[in-house]
């Protein structure tokens, strides 16, 4: 699996650098410390949630762009770890058991058939069913 071209880090160091923003004002720009910024754009320091809000108002982008390179690094640089994926190579996928229902029924609920009225004997021996609404006028 070929490696992503940029840590997020990096990417945000990028923006930093067309833009002419430096550490310093980003972090105060953001609402962050100056040691927040720094590791954030050092690599040192995932972007978070929170991060992802704030740099997406920032940069004018939507949280998720910022929280999609994360993860799409942390994929990445996951998916390089040689025992991990010797781990994983030996994981067996989940088979659901033959004849295993999607949803297990809630205790003394009906199926659908149970749920049927049987021909001819709908309303028999029953009380009239209340309709439900405003009283009629008088």
């Amino acid at each position: 699996m070929p490696k992503i071209a940029q840590a997020p880090g990096e990417f945000l160091r990028n923006m930093m650098k067309k833009r002419d923003i430096s550490v310093s004002k980003l972090a105060k720009d953001i609402f962050i410390s100056e040691a927040a910024a720094r590791g954030l754009s050092g690599d040192k320091a995932r972007i978070t949630a929170p991060l992802a809000l704030r740099l997406g108002k920032y940069f004018n982008t939507v949280p998720e762009y910022w929280l999609k390179l994360q993860t799409s690094w942390d994929l990445d640089e996951a998916a390089q770890d040689k025992s991990l994926r010797d781990e994983i190579r030996k994981i067996v996928r989940f088979e659901k058991e033959p004849g295993a229902s999607r949803k297990p029924k809630a205790a003394g609920a009906k199926t659908a058939e149970e749920k049927k009225p049987v021909a001819g004997k709908a309303a028999e021996g029953k009380p009239a069913a209340k309709k439900r609404g405003r009283p009629a006028a008088s």
